[in-house]
């Protein structure tokens, strides 16, 4: 408590106040910092020291002075991903950390050429995938991953591949595949 007196002759009054003094400054932090919009956390957003108030969208009261962020309440737009400030506000004091919620990317492709007897070449579209920022193409026989959204490949043998496109968007990730028969020669032998 503080105590005001003021004295003007014989006449005085006094005036006390609660006074609060932090030592402390206020501090606001959630690990990780990034996160896909299926998530349904509940994800604890550490402040200290305790007493004050969490704001920002999928923010919720956690109870008992906790709060947490739910990435899925995020409601996002067409772009990829969003930056989302959370601010701590204790005594009046403001601090924010950001956090990033991205879009669950969705696989998708379609095989544009199948390997034929005559033509052992693949060719594959990943542009259907949605809120994909990163491709990586596997094609079941060991060969390197292809990066891009559309690619071909040739086999060199006969057999039974699983051709996969893994799809990528921040720490978001998405997979389809699809068996891929390869005759490289004619049934029989023959020409």
């Amino acid at each position: 408590n503080l105590t005001l007196t003021v004295t003007n002759g014989p006449c005085s009054a006094e005036k006390t106040e609660l006074l609060r003094i932090r030592l402390e400054a206020p501090t606001i932090s959630i690990q990780p910092t990034e996160f896909c919009n299926g998530n349904a956390g509940p994800i604890p957003v550490a402040v200290a020291p305790t007493g004050g108030k969490v704001s920002g969208d999928g923010v919720k009261d956690g109870g008992a002075g906790a709060f947490v962020f739910v990435p899925s309440d995020i409601k996002l737009g067409r772009s990829n991903s969003e930056n989302i400030p959370i601010t701590y506000e204790i005594d009046g004091v403001k601090v924010s950390t950001t956090v990033k919620v991205y879009h669950d990317p969705v696989a998708e492709f379609d095989i544009t050429r199948r390997p034929t007897p005559e033509s052992p070449r693949l060719e594959v579209d990943g542009t259907k995938s949605t809120f994909a920022a990163q491709f990586s193409w596997s094609f079941g026989d060991g060969s390197p991953a292809v990066t891009t959204p559309r690619a071909s490949h040739n086999y060199t043998q006969s057999g039974d591949y699983e051709v996969k496109l893994s799809v990528r968007n921040g720490p978001c990730s998405s997979e389809k595949s699809e068996r891929v028969p390869v005759q490289l020669t004619r049934p029989g032998g023959g020409c």
